[in-house]
């Protein structure tokens, strides 16, 4: 059997090839990022409130980067809410699912500061939610919704095939009944961005996301690479937005 000595060593430098390769690739690799002329930039006001719904512990970097390097050297106003405890993803080497979701939410510390270019911060508050149980506590998180003011939601994409993703969406439908404020769907996944529905994009740079992901060490089973590869153009990551709700013109209509 090998010994935790061993096979830290062998993780240890498993994430630093992932780290070479995912540059090296997206150096050689065409991005696949095309006809940006259809959307428009994603920008808000000092004066607006963004709110981040996210379902796990590095959708956020995956699907939302350009939106908080952004708003983080904007000073735009912007929490985050961590939903469940991402307890029942990735590679666990921890005594307890309490202590694996305490360190999977210490990696996305460590990504958001990678995203920071100034003093700026931002809010962040956990529900801890059981992994995969969000769809059982909607009223949880319409409560911790309901102490945040924002008057701009960012969540999951509405066809997302996963349940805590598509439970987050179907839970701010309800939220827009209650409440004006436009709602952003975005993309943790690249290969579910539909070009031709996309409204906005933001971007952020590219080594700092490269950083911010591979900080991600308890997600070894996610193809980071193929993820960098397909939102790069130049020496940008992209991130896609789809704006669902307009209301009185306000902006981010792409007519």
């Amino acid at each position: 059997m090998i010994s935790m000595k061993i096979y830290r060593i062998i993780k240890w430098f498993h994430f630093q090839f992932r780290f070479i390769k995912g540059i090296l690739c997206s150096l050689f690799i065409p991005n696949k990022i095309k006809r940006l002329e259809f959307c428009k930039e994603l920008t808000f006001s000092n004066t607006d409130k963004v709110l981040i719904l996210v379902p796990h512990f590095d959708d956020e970097i995956l699907a939302c980067s350009g939106l908080i390097y952004y708003c983080l050297k904007s000073g735009i106003d912007l929490n985050i809410l961590y939903i469940s405890d991402g307890a029942r993803g990735g590679v666990k080497n921890c005594k307890s699912d309490f202590l694996y979701s305490k360190k999977r939410s210490q990696e996305s510390i460590l990504a958001l500061n990678d995203l920071k270019s100034n003093n700026n911060w931002l809010s962040i508050n956990y529900l801890d939610i059981p992994d995969q149980q969000i769809s059982n506590r909607i009223r949880d998180v319409l409560d911790a919704v309901s102490k945040i003011e924002f008057n701009a939601i960012f969540v999951p994409y509405s066809n997302d095939p996963h349940p805590d993703h598509k439970s987050l969406f179907q839970i701010s439908d309800s939220i827009l009944n209650h409440k004006h404020v436009e709602r952003y769907e975005y993309y943790v996944h690249s290969n579910q961005i539909d070009y031709s529905n996309v409204t906005h994009f933001s971007v952020a740079p590219f080594g700092k996301v490269t950083r911010a992901l591979y900080r991600f060490k308890t997600q070894i089973y996610i193809d980071f690479d193929n993820e960098l590869i397909n939102r790069r153009k130049g020496n940008k990551y992209y991130t896609f937005y789809k704006s669902t709700v307009m209301q009185n013109g306000v902006k981010g209509s792409c007519n």
